[in-house]
């Protein structure tokens, strides 16, 4: 009995043995995939006897160090890169799909042609970064840093942007079609010849940037700021900007066709030679704009405040003025056909040599307005009978 439990034992012990000894052999993986991390020497090693782009595909690079390296043409798809950092090195036209790239720092980084689509890039800075062509669709960025980075024709159609925050950065004619920038904060930035069409920018604060032949359509911008921006040449038709602040812009030759504009602001802002038709600016304040040469056709600007406003030669058909204050309003010039001031406030408003033919004044405050030269004045509705015969200039 003794006998049998001591062969027993040493059985046990042959057999442990052979386990540990298996295990003691069994090589290391070759290609190490997510959860198995390389180090900074493995990857330089790699870099040494790589004669097209380095394959770092699904690789665990978690907060390595890989500054000043030449990786462009990287092969890092489905990599985890969480908290690296990429400074002053190389990866244009390298391949980041689908790759965890968050809390990533690009300083001073080439990123051109780089496809990002479908990345994480959730906090990532890009400070001095070059983004030129690159392709970020489908990217999650939210709370990503940009500060003096080129995007110039960069894809980011369907990119998560909101509570970004954008300085003195480039993305002339980049493409942001369906992008999200809701609570973004941009400053001196220029979005020149930028498609940012069909995009949400709801409370987006904008300060000092150049939009200029941005195309905004279908998109929805309601109470953003873009006091101090230039939107020359720029197009809002169909959009919902409800509540926007464009004080001080630069809006000349912009397009707000058929787009909502309820209670926007505009003080200050110029909107010569722009194009209003069919929009709607009711309960809007433009105190002090500039709307010469422009087209209003079908605008209203109901209820609205409009003091000291220009419109001089500019084009007012079917438009609505009713209940708007017109006060000091300048309309020297202008077409205003078959338009409707009732209940409008006109005092000390000039229409000189305007064509006001068919134009309805029903009850409207005229007192001390300038009708001297007015064309059409007998096609004009009720105007003879608001008229206090001691106050208004014929």
């Amino acid at each position: 009995m003794i006998k049998w439990k001591s062969v027993s034992f040493t059985m046990c012990l042959l057999l442990c043995a052979i386990i540990l000894s298996a295990c003691a052999i069994t090589p290391a993986p070759s290609n190490p995939r997510v959860g198995d991390p390389l180090t900074i020497v493995e990857v330089k090693q790699r870099l040494k006897s790589k004669t097209q782009g380095i394959n770092l595909i699904e690789t665990n690079l978690t907060k390595l160090a890989l500054t000043h390296m030449d990786l462009s043409g990287a092969q890092l798809t489905s990599s985890f890169l969480y908290g690296a950092d990429f400074s002053h090195s190389n990866l244009e036209g390298a391949d980041l799909r689908g790759a965890d790239l968050r809390h990533v720092k690009f300083h001073n980084t080439n990123l051109k042609n780089v496809n990002f689509t479908g990345a994480k890039l959730e906090s990532s800075s890009f400070h001095s970064a070059d983004l030129s062509n690159a392709n970020l669709s489908d990217v999650d960025a939210q709370a990503a840093t940009i500060y003096r980075s080129v995007f110039r024709g960069a894809n980011l159609s369907n990119v998560n942007l909101k509570k970004t925050s954008i300085r003195e950065s480039l993305f002339e004619s980049a493409h942001l079609e369906n992008s999200n920038l809701s609570n973004a904060k941009v400053e001196s930035a220029d979005f020149k010849y930028a498609t940012i069409q069909n995009a949400i920018l709801v409370n987006m604060q904008c300060l000092k940037s150049r939009f200029q032949a941005a195309s905004f359509s279908g998109s929805h911008l309601s109470k953003s700021n873009f006091s101090n921006c230039t939107f020359n040449d720029a197009d809002f038709s169909l959009t919902l900007a409800a509540d926007v602040n464009f004080s001080n812009t630069n809006l000349q030759g912009a397009l707000f066709r058929q787009s909502n504009l309820t209670g926007a602001v505009f003080n200050n802002a110029n909107l010569s030679y722009a194009d209003l038709s069919n929009a709607s600016f009711n309960e809007a304040e433009m105190i002090k704009a500039n709307l010469s040469y422009s087209s209003l056709n079908g605008t209203d600007f109901s209820d609205s405040e409009l003091p000291s406003t220009n419109f001089s030669k500019a084009t007012i058909n079917n438009t609505n003025f009713e209940m708007s204050n017109l006060e000091n309003t300048i309309f020297f010039k202008a077409n205003v056909i078959n338009s409707n001031f009732t209940n409008a406030e006109l005092n000390n408003s000039n229409f000189q040599e305007a064509n006001i033919d068919r134009s309805i004044f029903t009850k409207a405050d005229i007192n001390k307005t300038n009708f001297s030269f007015v064309k059409n004045i007998e096609n004009a509705i009720d105007l003879k009978k608001t008229l206090n015969t001691n106050s208004a200039k014929f």
